[in-house]
């Protein structure tokens, strides 16, 4: 049998996990899809160290670690999603 096409949700914190880990799950469950959460506990966009020409670097660099540490490969993945909030943390 063929296995599972992963969908890695990237969020910020486990607040985040909790409230779209079941929503993302029940939703691709029907597409036979394995949803995985990962908790970044922050906003690695807003990292002093990022700036626009950097962030893709950055998203992949959680991609690979995510996929070395689960033993997946490229293929592995259908699809990426990365959720950032703007919750107002940047305004007066």
């Amino acid at each position: 049998m063929a296995r599972k096409k992963v969908v890695l949700v990237i969020v910020e914190g486990v607040s985040d996990e909790d409230a779209l880990s079941i929503v993302f799950t029940k939703f691709y469950e029907r597409y036979s899809k394995n949803v995985l959460v990962k908790v970044m506990h922050g906003d690695i966009t807003t990292e002093w160290s990022n700036c626009s020409q950097n962030i893709r670097e950055k998203i992949t660099k959680v991609v690979k670690q995510h996929t070395a540490v689960n033993k997946f490969k490229k293929e592995d993945y259908e699809q990426i999603i990365h959720i950032v909030d703007t919750d107002g943390a940047f305004i007066d």
